[in-house]
């Protein structure tokens, strides 16, 4: 059993959460520290920074199947490798009721800030699933 903030394509209802469906134990709205982007492929990815970014705390079960299959998806190939897209990093979390978690999370490794943001649309509100739903009706 662990937990993992999403803030992207895994959200309910996003296009990637049926691989979270399997191992789900229960989601509730969170928020981590940190600043969005939206990439010009279409997603978002956390940076560090002193904003909020909006999401869900994942509670599931089997980390070790669940993170395999989430490491694929995010391009992750362990700590620190050069190829990473996401890094997958254990960070505080706040739910909503304000309880503070430990929870994984990808988020952009470190030196490729400038690389990952080139062309990307900063999400100053931290919540992507808000900013895909106004770019829609733009």
């Amino acid at each position: 059993m662990g937990y993992l903030f999403v803030y992207g394509t895994l959200l309910s209802g996003g296009s990637n959460r049926c691989l979270l469906e399997p191992y789900l134990c229960s989601s509730c709205p969170a928020t981590v520290k940190g600043q969005m982007y939206h990439l010009p492929e279409g997603y978002p990815m956390l940076f560090s920074g002193h904003g909020q970014v909006c999401g869900e705390l994942v509670h599931y079960r089997d980390e070790p199947q669940l993170l395999g299959i989430l490491d694929e998806l995010e391009d992750y190939y362990g700590q620190g490798h050069q190829d990473n897209v996401y890094e997958r990093v254990r960070l505080p979390v706040t739910d909503g009721a304000g309880a503070a978690y430990e929870a994984w999370v990808y988020c952009c490794p470190s030196g490729k800030e400038a690389q990952m943001q080139a062309g990307a649309i900063a999400v100053p509100s931290g919540d992507w699933r808000s900013f895909q739903q106004l770019n829609e009706r733009l």
